[in-house]
């Protein structure tokens, strides 16, 4: 199997010369990292001697594959897989002429995408990733005030931009809660199946049936599914580049805005930080949300709903995820009821509080 690896890797290194060959920045391959597995994905990178300068480039393969160990560089490309490339492709052409860049964010450039392989070529970006930086700011009482205040910039920052983002499509509409409580019904009866204790969605079921009919004025913008603070590089420059938007689909603008913020908030999971209830300090999700708004006051009720669907997904892909390990019974279970089961009933219990503050 790694004779065929290697013999594939060559193949597909010696196509990404061939499709570069006419720009004068890519004129020889010099170098190239490990294959990373991911999740989603199939990644390294590739440096190239130019006329003047070393160029870098990343290869990406989307891929569905989780924690299935037995997927490499040669399992056959599924239909599956060939969407994820081309939702993830179609939407950074979109973005490198729809997105502005005037705050410092933007998303990384494309360069081709290889069909044979499904193969996504992007300019390679340079950076710390900004939820380790967030991390270390929340956590370390003598990380640098100049560390700190990047990281609050970068929100900030990056809260002006998807704004900018969003009003170039954006039109009125009424956020309507009952699609959005008819998800989280969905994701529930999925966790039933998984065995989580019913007694949580019974004391849920009360404040979902008194929101059932809210309704409020909002605006429908593009969205982007792959939102995400663990998908951000802060260079050292202080700019932030996004290496993966997701499909771009069309949905209230609160809907982004929900699925970044809960992305800061479990910026410890896979963590012991889980299991003693430890969030980290809200002020830099404050920053992006006020620059979001302009400093106007928002919609939270819907955003809050929003908020706890996002939860709800999150819990049940770390079910799914751990359906997929190859891990004995009892591991699984003790997973499940000591830290997956526990911390999301938690998050979501924070989110109702606030919430029933405005019943």
């Amino acid at each position: 199997m790694k004779l065929d690896q290697d013999k594939e890797l060559k193949k597909l290194l010696s196509l990404v010369s061939s499709k570069l060959s006419t720009d004068r920045r890519y004129l020889e391959i010099i170098d190239y990292g490990e294959l990373e597995i991911n999740a989603f994905s199939i990644t390294f990178w590739i440096d190239f001697k130019g006329d003047e300068n070393i160029s870098s480039v990343y290869l990406k393969i989307p891929k569905y594959i989780f924690y299935d160990k037995r997927i490499n560089f040669t399992t056959p490309i599924t239909a599956s897989d060939r969407v994820l490339a081309k939702n993830e492709y179609d939407s950074l052409l979109y973005l490198s002429s729809n997105w502005d860049e005037s705050e410092g964010v933007s998303f990384v450039k494309p360069i081709t995408y290889i069909e044979e392989y499904n193969a996504i070529l992007t300019e390679r970006v340079f950076g710390s990733l900004l939820f380790k930086e967030y991390k270390k700011s929340d956590s370390l009482q003598k990380y640098k005030k100049e560390n700190r205040d990047n990281v609050a910039k970068a929100m900030c920052n990056f809260g002006k931009s998807l704004r900018a983002f969003h009003s170039r499509s954006s039109s009125p509409s009424v956020f309507k809660a009952n699609q959005v409580l008819s998800k989280i019904n969905l994701y529930i009866e999925f966790l039933k199946e998984q065995g989580v204790n019913v007694s949580f969605f019974n004391t849920l079921s009360n404040v979902i049936n008194h929101y059932k009919d809210f309704e409020h004025p909002s605006y429908d913008v593009d969205n982007l599914k792959g939102i995400d603070i663990r998908q951000i590089f802060l260079s050292d420059k202080g700019n932030l580049f996004v290496i993966d938007p997701g499909k771009i689909t069309k949905g209230y603008r609160e809907i982004d805005l929900a699925r970044f913020i809960v992305t800061c908030r479990i910026i410890y999971w896979g963590t012991s930080k889980v299991l003693i209830r430890v969030n980290p300090d809200k002020s830099y999700e404050n920053h992006f949300i006020h620059e979001y708004y302009d400093g106007n006051k928002p919609e939270s009720t819907a955003l809050s709903i929003l908020i706890i669907k996002e939860f709800f997904k999150q819990w049940k892909v770390s079910h799914s995820a751990l359906l997929e390990r190859n891990w004995s019974f009892v591991i699984k279970y003790l997973t499940k009821k000591l830290y997956i089961d526990p911390y999301f009933k938690w998050q979501i219990s924070n989110e109702l509080k606030e919430l029933k503050k405005r019943v």
